[in-house]
């Protein structure tokens, strides 16, 4: 994928991940109405690795 790509050379998903269909970050769990915002690409979740939880 070009746009997995891209977000990663961008810093939006770590280097290590191994593809976007194989990411375990990549499953979440949305109401239907945040849901299609998100695949319509309304918004996103940027992965910050200074930020510790």
């Amino acid at each position: 994928m070009v746009q997995w790509e891209e977000m990663k050379d961008a810093g939006f998903v770590p280097q290590t991940a191994k593809g976007v269909e194989h990411e375990a970050r990549n499953g979440i769990r949305l109401c239907t109405l945040h849901h299609r915002l998100f695949d319509a690409h309304c918004y996103y979740i940027r992965w910050m690795p200074e930020v510790v939880f």
